[in-house]
This record gives C-alpha cells, sequence and structure tokens, in this order.
C-alpha cells in the first residue's frame, strides 16, 4: 500500500500543478485590485507586481490547498484502517525498534523531501519566472520595476 501512495507522486506533475496553480492566482488577480497600487499601463505588469508585493500569503494559501487536495487524494486512495493494522500486525512481528528502522530507511529511500517542499520549489520557481519577464512598456525587468516602486515609497 506504502509504494501505492509513492506511485501516485510524480515530480513532473508536482511541476505541472505548480505552473497550473500559479496561472490560476494570476487569474484571480483582478485590475481593481493593481490599479491605483501600480503605475504601469500593462495589465500584466501590474498582476506581476501584485503578485509579488502579495506573495506570501498567496504561498500560504495555494499551499494549504495543495496539502488538503493531496490528503483527499491519499485518503480515497489507501484504505487508512487496512494499512494502519496491516503496520500494527507488523510491529507485533518484528517490534518497535525494527518497525521505526524500518519505516526511516523506507522514508529514506522514497521520500527525501515532502510534497509539499516538492509543491513550494515548482512555486518559486514560477514566482522567479515572473520576476525576470519584462515589462513592455518601459522594457525594464520586473523585478527593477518592483525595487524600484518599494525603494521610491521607502525613502518617499
Amino acid at each position: 500500500m506504502f509504494f501505492h501512495l509513492i506511485s501516485q507522486i510524480d515530480i513532473v506533475g508536482l511541476q505541472d500543478e505548480a505552473s497550473e496553480t500559479m496561472a490560476d492566482i494570476m487569474n484571480s488577480i483582478s485590475d481593481s485590485q493593481t490599479e491605483n497600487k501600480f503605475n504601469s499601463q500593462e495589465e500584466h505588469t501590474r498582476q506581476i507586481l501584485f503578485l509579488l508585493s502579495n506573495a506570501d500569503k498567496f504561498l500560504n494559501e495555494a499551499l494549504d490547498e495543495f496539502i488538503e487536495k493531496k490528503s483527499f487524494e491519499f485518503g480515497s486512495a489507501v484504505d487508512i484502517v487496512d494499512l494502519r493494522q496491516t503496520e500494527e500486525k507488523l510491529t507485533e512481528l518484528i517490534g518497535i525498534e525494527k518497525m521505526k528502522c524500518f519505516k526511516e530507511m523506507l522514508l529514506n529511500c522514497f521520500l527525501p523531501c515532502s510534497l509539499s517542499s516538492f509543491f513550494l520549489i515548482g512555486m518559486s520557481v514560477e514566482l522567479a519566472r515572473r520576476f525576470i519577464t519584462r515589462d513592455m512598456e518601459t522594457d525594464m525587468e520586473l523585478f527593477r520595476l518592483y525595487l524600484n516602486k518599494f525603494a521610491t515609497e521607502k525613502n518617499g
């Protein structure tokens, strides 16, 4: 059963899921949210600057939704009661210490990084991709516009 869970972990799929989540976040940002906050004619530029200024909030919400979704998927794919009973029987047969060693070895072999960490890495990559795009109006990278905007606010 554990191997059934492992077979559902698809790293490329996680990257695609992070890309889709980032696209959904971008689509959820309305023009009215960004209009007064950023002085740019390009809607896409305003959206990305708004995304960057609220990245913590968006990433936390995306991670919470991801964990909830994966918990549901794994819970519906595996009979948790049967898995617990099997674990209890194995623990009775081989002992608690050997079972702890077995679990640790299994996790080290198959899950060197948690799914949520992989997802956040994917989201960070997507955020960085948007951060280095260019504004069509000024031909500047968005990270420079972002820095200019907040450096001006801080100094002014």
